[in-house]
């Protein structure tokens, strides 16, 4: 699958099923996008409903535009601002 944009988007997670490993994001521009636990990024197979994230967007196996690559912002760097609040950390 092709990403459908290689901008990161933020969002909250809106719903997840464990059982199914299906959920939706919530975007920032008020769109839902589907995602399977797959697609949570650090392999952990679930996210709790109303965890802020950001992501990418795919084409799914459907046609439909999933989301992608599913993180959650540590309480470190919360929001994505990395320690020079510009969304990434500052070179060594």
């Amino acid at each position: 699958m092709a990403p459908v944009t290689r901008t990161i988007h933020t969002g909250v997670v809106h719903e997840f099923d464990d059982p199914r490993g299906l959920g939706t994001v919530l975007g920032d521009d008020g769109r839902r996008y589907g995602f399977h636990c797959t697609a949570i990024a650090d392999g952990t197979r679930h996210i709790d409903v109303g965890a802020r994230v950001t992501f990418i967007l795919v084409a799914g196996h459907l046609g439909r535009v999933e989301a992608r690559d599913i993180h959650q912002p540590t309480d470190r760097f919360r929001d994505g601002a990395g320690p020079d609040g510009a969304g990434h950390t500052a070179p060594a």
